[in-house]
């Protein structure tokens, strides 16, 4: 192998293209210098030189085209390799390209495909997910109708239950107040007088009141209490009038309602029992402690003065006599509400009149009298008649002025 360095010097010393440029001399003048001498040395030989020379030619040849059939043998062979070689080569060539060719393919196939694919799997997932929400909120709405009936029952027992605790309570409070009115006030005015809680016995009323009217004379009083928003029923009048027919030792029942009315029945009204014994109504409402404190201990001294006659003849005299009693002091209370009612009117005329007056007054001040005096019937302002201020100066002259609206003198000479 031809090195750079068994070159002359000069290939070295000049560029790549100019070193070709020598070489590609140098062949040619090798080539015609070779011509040249083959030529002379030709000429220059024997006809013996000559035939030696072609017989050694006829040799050289005959040995290079042995030498060459030699090559050319292996040559063929070597080529018939190299097509196989070569068919091989562009067989694997063509299936690698193939191959490459159909992934390329397929490569892009599935680029196309994949988003086509996660599409679909986004929808059917859609689906299924859409099918799996309907089914879940189906459920949830199942179980959320069943919650709110549920609730709605929860409330609705709840309801029931405040209202009946509330009125349970509101009730509680009402026997407390009465049970301690009894005790810090009815006690101490009647002697030897005593007092049960029922509150929680069945068709016993709310309270055992016993009184003594007399030494040897015990009077028994069935007291019940109800602190009701509205009128009390007939069913609970009727219930008491049980609990003292029942009670062989009661006398008289008082029924006590402290925020409305009593049904059927007037105030302080006293009816009577399947079995006659007397029953007092009275209402509370609008009254203050102390009123209900009064009416409480007059309700419970009038029973038993009643209940304490053993003449059952006396008893319905006596009854009779309050009731005539009650209508007339009805009578009187309803004479002396017709009186306020009259004293009320009078106070608002004469209020609208003082109004009036200091209207009239301030018109006066403000200079406004004459305009605030048309007549409201004709809508006419009253006439006045203006004259000459009859004030002297200093000077001793008439003042000249005009007087004041229906005076004799002006502003500065007025009396």
């Amino acid at each position: 192998m031809l090195r750079l360095g068994d070159l002359p010097a000069l290939y070295r010393e000049v560029g790549r293209e100019e070193a070709i440029a020598i070489a590609e001399l140098g062949v040619q003048v090798y080539q015609a210098a070779q011509d040249r001498l083959m030529g002379i040395w030709a000429a220059q030989q024997s006809a013996e030189e000559g035939t030696r020379a072609e017989g050694w030619k006829a040799q050289g040849a005959a040995a290079a085209l042995e030498s060459l059939k030699g090559r050319l043998a292996a040559g063929d062979a070597a080529a018939a390799r190299v097509a196989a070689l070569q068919a091989g080569v562009d067989a694997e060539v063509d299936r690698r390209l193939a191959d490459a060719t159909e992934k390329q393919t397929l490569h892009i196939e599935l680029k196309k495909v994949a988003p086509l694919q996660q599409r679909i799997s986004m929808l059917e997932g859609k689906e299924e997910m859409i099918q799996l929400l309907k089914q879940q909120a189906t459920l949830l709405t199942e179980k959320l109708q069943s919650k709110e009936d549920m609730i709605l029952e929860l409330q609705t027992t709840i309801e029931k239950q405040k209202t009946s605790k509330s009125s349970h309570a509101i009730g509680k409070i009402g026997e407390s107040t009465v049970l301690g009115m009894i005790r810090q006030s009815v006690l101490p005015v009647f002697p030897f007088s005593r007092v049960e809680d029922k509150t929680g016995v069945d068709h016993a009323a709310d309270f055992h009141l016993w009184t003594m009217p007399s030494p040897n004379k015990t009077v028994k009083i069935l007291i019940d209490a109800k602190k009701y928003k509205t009128q009390i029923k007939m069913i609970e009048i009727k219930k008491l009038q049980a609990d003292v027919d029942m009670d062989d030792e009661a006398h008289a029942g008082l029924m006590l309602s402290l925020d409305s009315g009593i049904h059927n029945f007037n105030q302080f009204e006293i009816g009577t029992t399947p079995k006659h014994k007397m029953i007092m109504y009275i209402s509370m409402e609008g009254m203050d402690d102390e009123l209900k404190t009064k009416t409480l201990v007059w309700a419970v001294r009038v029973l038993t003065s009643i209940a304490a006659e053993g003449d059952v003849e006396q008893q319905k005299r006596l009854i009779l006599n309050l009731e005539v009693f009650l209508k007339e002091i009805d009578k009187s209370v309803k004479e002396m509400d017709g009186c306020i009612r009259m004293c009320a009117k009078t106070l608002d005329t004469m209020r609208i009149t003082r109004e009036k007056l200091y209207t009239r007054i301030s018109n006066y001040r403000d200079g406004t009298l004459i305009e605030s005096a048309v007549d409201e019937d004709t809508g006419d302002i009253p006439v006045v008649e203006v004259g000459i201020c009859k004030g002297v100066k200093p000077t001793g002259a008439q003042c000249g002025f005009k007087s004041q609206p229906g005076k004799e003198y002006c502003r500065r000479h007025m009396p």
